[in-house]
């Protein structure tokens, strides 16, 4: 049966119950520890309930906003064990021409680097595609999923093995190539509005829950 963590207003699923928990990151009851880019015409902040990403209608085209921790969260992925991440989507609205990152990365960045380690997601005009590099390249992989309020984002990081992508529980994908290393990662979420003229744009981020197997 799914159960309810104290302080989290989202359902937290058996896996993680079999797994250490390492952290929850909490957006939105604060950003302090994260580096906050706010460009002009947007909000960037905690509203309560999660982190708020919002691009108005003023906004420029291509524009990007979000945060990255200022500390390592680590370490995050340890040689031949199981970690797990997973992302609350509290809300989404606005136009569907977008780039909305959710990912972990062993730079500080906004957009996942082609040099950086890195997991997690990318969410492309609405199509959700699972993320992973090793130093190498980036290697997107698409979900065959929409993204939606309310849904939950897994991935599950076999160190050396695998990187397994989940969207509400359900296995998407498992992917064998350009696996992170081991070591200590960035927490990273962002959005860029594309929209050759933005009308409004926005997301809330519930939490992150990361876990390690023993």
């Amino acid at each position: 049966m799914p159960k309810f963590y104290p302080g989290i207003l989202s359902k937290i699923p058996d896996i993680f119950f079999k797994q250490n928990l390492i952290d929850i990151v909490p957006w939105g009851i604060s950003l302090d520890g994260f580096t906050i880019t706010q460009p002009t015409n947007w909000e960037v902040s905690p509203n309560g309930h999660g982190l708020y990403l919002y691009a108005n209608a003023a906004a420029l085209q291509n524009t990007q906003g979000g945060i990255y921790s200022k500390l390592i969260f680590g370490p995050i992925l340890q040689a031949s064990k199981q970690t797990s991440v997973e992302w609350y989507i509290i809300n989404k609205a606005g136009t569907d021409t977008h780039e909305f990152y959710l990912f972990f990365s062993n730079a500080q960045e906004l957009t996942p680097g082609a040099t950086s380690h890195l997991f997690g997601f990318k969410v492309l005009n609405n199509a959700i595609y699972g993320i992973n590099n090793n130093g190498t390249a980036v290697t997107a992989t698409n979900l065959s999923a929409t993204i939606a309020a309310g849904d939950r984002l897994r991935v599950e990081v076999n160190q050396g093995v695998n990187v397994k992508f989940y969207v509400n529980d359900v296995l998407k994908a498992t992917v064998t190539t350009t696996l992170p290393g081991a070591g200590q990662y960035y927490s990273a979420v962002s959005l860029k509005d594309t929209q050759a003229t933005p009308t409004g744009l926005y997301f809330v981020v519930g939490r992150a829950l990361i876990l390690r197997q023993n």
